[in-house]
């Protein structure tokens, strides 16, 4: 990230252009942070009906697994960070 403030490197004004362009990425960073947050969260509340001692069947577990790993790929959503469509968890899943 370039500096931050209204003024360059060198001393003179930026452009009200270059302010809103850094903004934008300081509210992307910000955003992207959030969603990963939120993302990490819906992961830990549902990861453990992977564990070896679920009793979950062979395909909830699958179902589960398919749900976090399209979770973890939500950054590689075009429009990520500000168009972001988290996925459904599975229908049995109440957490």
């Amino acid at each position: 990230m370039s500096n931050i403030g209204p003024f360059k490197e060198d001393g003179t004004l930026k452009t009200s252009e270059e302010i809103i362009a850094e903004a934008r990425e300081i509210e992307s960073i910000a955003l992207a942070k959030q969603i990963r947050e939120e993302r990490d969260i819906l992961i830990q509340e549902i990861e453990w009906i992977l564990f070896p001692h679920s009793a979950a069947t062979s395909e909830c577990k699958t179902e589960v697994l398919e749900y976090i790993v399209a979770l973890r790929n939500i950054t590689e959503q075009q429009g990520f960070p500000f168009d972001v469509v988290f996925p459904l968890k599975p229908n049995y899943v109440k957490v």
